[in-house]
Order: structure tokens, then sequence, then C-alpha cells
């Protein structure tokens, strides 16, 4: 009569196995097993921790608590608005004043003339019939002068259902298909384009384009700033192979070729990430993330991404997923100033 031979643990193949995991299958004694299952206890406190978490951050705030990236871009652009249209209104208003005492000094000045003739008429009595008939038509064309509106107002329309847009796209980065418009049309504050060709740009003139062995300086870059004052600029890289296409570039205020920030610290303008760190590196991304190596070396998002070297290191190091430009000759550096 053949004997049964009971099987081993799978684990410590020493004592005989009790128990089988019905998640694993694997077949354990009474010790392992029950390691196996405080190794089970502590993944679950893990797992709730991770689901405690995610309900505390995204779904136990209402949302008037809510501040999401989202709801304090919207703020932003609100308080911007809001700033830019008493700004707008303050010089129409200084304007119109100006226009309006220009109008009535100059009246007052033909005025003057007329009153004195009328009064050295009438205390000499020097006057007939036609120096009435000229005096009379004199103040009838004053009136008229001075009845008659030369100042106009002329507001443009302003398309508020579409002047801001909230959508479900994480990307900073605009469809080329809205470039022409977005660009030509002035309405895009910021933001990082794909394949965006020149010939879009008819309202952008080039200041600054190097290839990418160039050794960019912070200078330089100020410079460029101090020459864009209170303008946009655009920062790209194109390739020899399609020499009017930038193959990545970022548009922007002036003022971030004038950034001073700590390494792997950038600041956000508008919709994208800028780093000028001298000594180190210059560039964009479309996140916070950075790895500021020398130039940034982060992956993720890698073809919305631009970094030169700065301060006589290296040239260009890379544009969008291509890296190592500082040994390549065929592409180049650009940067772009608003007409």
């Amino acid at each position: 009569m053949a004997s049964s031979v009971a099987k081993k643990c799978e684990i410590c193949q020493k004592a005989v196995g009790s128990h089988i995991c019905p998640g694993c299958k694997i077949l354990y004694c009474k010790t392992d097993f029950a390691q196996h299952r405080r190794k089970l206890t502590d993944d679950m406190e893990k797992v709730t921790y991770e689901h405690d978490l995610i309900f505390e951050n995204y779904f136990a705030a209402s949302l008037s608590n809510d501040k999401s990236d989202v709801m304090e871009g919207i703020d932003k652009w609100e308080n911007e608005t809001i700033e830019k249209v008493k700004i707008a209104a303050e010089q129409a208003r200084e304007k119109a004043v100006k226009l309006i005492n220009d109008k009535r000094y100059e009246g007052k000045r033909e005025f003057a003339i007329i009153s004195g003739e009328l009064c050295s008429g009438k205390e000499s009595g020097d006057y007939t019939e036609l120096e009435l008939k000229r005096w009379t038509e004199h103040l009838k064309q004053l009136k008229a002068k001075m009845q008659s509106s030369t100042i106009t107002l002329r507001i443009q329309t302003i398309d508020w259902a579409n002047v801001i847009e909230v959508g479900t796209n994480k990307s900073t980065v605009l469809s080329t298909r809205k470039i022409a418009t977005s660009l030509r049309g002035t309405n895009e504050k910021g933001g990082i384009f794909l394949n965006l060709s020149l010939s879009d740009l008819s309202n952008w003139h080039i200041v600054y384009e190097t290839t990418s062995l160039h050794q960019t300086t912070a200078r330089e870059l100020r410079d460029i700033a101090n020459y864009c004052t209170n303008k946009r600029i655009i920062v790209g890289a194109i390739d020899a192979k399609s020499a009017n296409v930038l193959t990545v570039a970022a548009i922007g205020p002036s003022e971030v070729l004038a950034l001073h920030t700590p390494r792997n610290q950038p600041a956000e303008h508008d919709g994208v990430w800028w780093y000028l760190t001298p000594n180190r590196s210059f560039g964009f991304s479309p996140t916070s993330k950075i790895r500021q190596y020398r130039c940034d070396i982060e992956k993720s998002d890698g073809d919305k991404r631009l970094s030169w070297c700065l301060d006589g290191y290296h040239g260009g190091y890379r544009a969008g997923n291509i890296d190592c430009l500082t040994e390549i000759t065929e592409w180049r550096k650009i940067i772009l100033c608003e007409n």
C-alpha cells in the first residue's frame, strides 16, 4: 500500500506545507504563511493610504475651496484683464481730455480775435454793414465748429465667449491649426508649439539666430530682453532639414530672457515653465519638473522641451527629444520679437 508523502513549504523547503494562498497559489508552512499574510496586510495599508490621499486631495474639498492650477489661472487672468481694462480706459480718458482741451483752446483763440475786433469797432464806431456781416459770419462759423464733434470713439469688439477656454487637455502645446490665428491676432499670451512655420509669423522678426554650436551667454539674452521690452518673444530651434519650421518653440514675455532662476526651479509664465540659470542653462518646459544636470535632461514630455547651455560651456543641448546638439551643426537657435 503506497503511503502519501507530505509536500514541503515552497518558501523554506523544510517544514510541511499546510496553507495554500488562493491569490498566488503558493504552498506555505504555518510560519511562512503568517509572514505572507503580514506582508499582504502591509500592502493593504499602502493601498488604503493612497485611497485616502486621493479622496482628501480630489473629492473631500468643495469646489469653492479647490485651489487647483486651473482655478488659480482663471483668477489670475480675471485680475490681469480687469487691470489692463482699467489702464486702457484711463489712457483713453487722458487722450479724450487732451483732444477736448486742444479744441477749446483753438476755439478760444479764434473767439479772442473776433472779440478784439468787436470791442475796437464798438469803441471807435468805425464799422459798416460789411464789418457787421463779416463778424456775424465768423461767429456763425465758430459756433458751428464748436458744436460739431471731431472726436470719435471706436471700441474694438471682444469675443468674450471665446477669449478664455477651459478644456481637458493638460498640455500647454497649441495645435498647428491655431497657430496662425493666435500669433497674428496676438490673442495667445503663451504656449509651446510644435512644427511652427516661420511663414505664420508675419507679426514677428528674428532678433537672434545662430548655430547650435554657439555658446550663448546670459548677457546676450538680457540684451535681447532689453531690446524687446514689454513685448512677447518666441524661443525655438530649427533643423536644417526643415529650414523654415521651428521644430519646438515657446512664446512668452520678454522678461523670461532676464530671469535668474535657481537650479531645477523654473518660473511659470502664461502656462510655460522658463528657467535661466547663469553658468548652467536656459530653456523652457511644459511642466515645473526639470532636471538641470547642466541642461535639462528630463525625459517626460521630452518633445516639448528646449535647453541651451549658458556662459561658455557648450552650445545648444536639446530641441525636443533631439539632444547632444552641442556636437551637431545642422540645428539653429532662434529668438523672435513681436513687432
